[in-house]
């Protein structure tokens, strides 16, 4: 049996009692890392459940809809699956339409992890359901990326600032809460999880750590490049634009197509392409599972995204925008998660937002993370 804290029940109780009362549809539970938002989202689908009630949980990204079904949440799925069918037409483009069948039009309860990263369009799909909605999040991360945001402008329902007990011991929610609160985390071993500067690392030590990890995290676009052209050099790519079994992010929606900024793929096949200036390939994504065929400017990978702006409009319709991803920023990496994190810390970069960004970039591990200082 879970032993509730006193402003877990509270939570609990009223959250119970906006459900029964069925006056708001939105009800927001807002609460740093470690208090517990998906343990009080799980004790309300089980008291929903005594009356036949389905509870549908989702995120927005895939990476996250994992980490709730680690958490006990059973069926988590991403947003865009769970609101969306997707329709092929005879030239084999994807088509998303709201899928009047699917699993919110089944559920009596939704909830929704990692709510900044929804925007208004998927927001207000989401709400056209007419279905009670739970949203937790985190007001220490950074600001929603571009875009999202849209359910984190009320003020919350719920404030949750009490770090669990069963979290206490968690060697990420120890260091979350320290940058949190102000506090210097010293170099050092955690648990499994370590804080280390670069020189007494060594530069062969820390290379094979960070070519082991799940995820790489950086603060600024240059070493996101940097660091990129690295590991793409370590794994034998000769190429400046993607080869199959590169690892590469959307930064850029494209509902058409149903990938969204922030999604990663693999590349899992070269397609011919008689357009020399375009790249043409199949990638499997990691968020959704989906395979899609991606036609992106090859000028993304040459020169960066700001070169599109150059281009003729008639250049640039119908492409995709990507980046490689074997590093990504912490902005972009929000709403995610890996088991296995290498964040640098480049906190100093962001002033004012220096503690959310690292809190942000840290709460991205699950399990483990490296933070290295320069």
């Amino acid at each position: 049996m879970i032993d509730y804290t006193p402003m877990q029940r509270e939570a609990i109780d009223r959250a119970e009692a906006w459900f029964r009362a069925n006056n708001d549809q939105v009800f927001r539970t807002f609460g740093y890392a470690g208090t517990g938002k998906t343990t009080i989202a799980r004790a309300i689908a089980d008291r929903l459940r005594d009356d036949n009630r389905k509870t549908h949980y989702c995120a927005f990204t895939g990476k996250a809809s994992m980490v709730m079904r680690r958490a006990g949440c059973e069926n988590a799925q991403t947003i865009h699956s769970s609101i969306y069918s997707v329709e092929i037409d005879e030239k084999g483009r994807a088509r998303f339409s709201l899928a009047e069948d699917g699993a919110f039009a089944d559920a009596d309860l939704i909830v929704v992890d990692e709510c900044s990263m929804v925007g208004e369009e998927i927001g207000k799909d989401m709400l056209s359901f007419g279905k009670p909605i739970l949203v937790l999040g985190d007001p220490a991360q950074l600001p929603p990326v571009s875009g999202g945001g849209y359910f984190t402008g009320g003020e919350p329902d719920v404030m949750l600032t009490e770090i669990h007990r069963q979290a206490e011991g968690n060697p990420i929610i120890r260091l979350a809460s320290a940058v949190r609160k102000g506090d210097v985390i010293d170099l050092g071993g955690y648990g499994e999880s370590a804080v280390v500067s670069a020189r007494e690392m060594g530069k062969d030590r820390l290379a094979a750590r960070v070519f082991a990890a799940d995820q790489v995290l950086v603060g600024t676009n240059a070493r996101r490049a940097l660091y990129n052209q690295r590991m793409r050099q370590h794994y034998g790519r000769k190429k400046e634009t993607p080869e199959v079994g590169d690892r590469i992010v959307c930064r850029r929606n494209d509902k058409l197509v149903g990938i969204f900024n922030g999604e990663t793929f693999t590349v899992s096949k070269m397609v011919r392409s008689f357009q020399p200036d375009v790249i043409k390939l199949e990638a499997a994504s990691a968020d959704t599972g989906r395979d899609v065929d991606l036609r992106i400017r090859a000028e993304c990978f040459t020169k960066g995204l700001p070169a599109l702006k150059d281009l003729e409009w008639e250049d640039v319709k119908g492409t995709q925008q990507a980046e490689f991803a074997y590093a990504l920023t912490v902005h972009l990496a929000q709403g995610s998660q890996w088991d296995d994190v290498v964040l640098f810390d480049d906190s100093g970069v962001f002033r004012e937002d220096a503690r959310r960004w690292l809190y942000t970039g840290i709460t991205r591990a699950a399990s483990r993370i490296l933070i290295v200082r320069s």
